[in-house]
């Protein structure tokens, strides 16, 4: 991880414990790569976001057992059983434009720069689960 892929209020490990990123990070972390590490995107982290797990998800009329899907508001995260990779789904509509947008994520930084990135608001633990 690089200090140019966080902004500030990102979770990230400091020696191993959930550490929400601040300004003075940026100043006071020489070496930054050997403090800080990515905290994997897992479905508890999903759920204390605000994410509610969609059981028997239906994709183009057929069930599909081998995903994970998680939903809130606009947005569905999912991924296939057993992947570390998860897919972030948005719906954006503006002056009648729709468009999906469709991005790989594999950290809880990455969903959060994502959704601060199309709705410039934090994403922010709702529910510790």
């Amino acid at each position: 991880m690089k200090v140019e892929d966080l902004r500030i209020n990102n979770y990230v490990l400091h020696y191993g414990k959930v550490h929400t990123f601040k300004k003075k990070d940026f100043d006071d972390h020489v070496v930054f790569e050997d403090e800080f590490e990515p905290i994997p995107l897992t479905e508890k982290w999903l759920l204390d976001f605000g994410f509610k797990r969609k059981e028997n998800f239906v994709y183009s009329d057929k069930s599909v057992s081998d995903v994970d899907v998680f939903l809130m508001d606009k947005w569905k995260v999912s991924k296939i059983h057993d992947s570390k990779r998860w897919w972030a789904f948005t719906k954006m509509r503006d002056n009648n434009i729709k468009a999906v947008l469709t991005v790989d994520l594999i950290f809880v930084h990455q969903l959060q720069n994502l959704y601060f990135a199309l709705t410039g608001k934090e994403l922010e633990i709702k529910n510790q689960v």
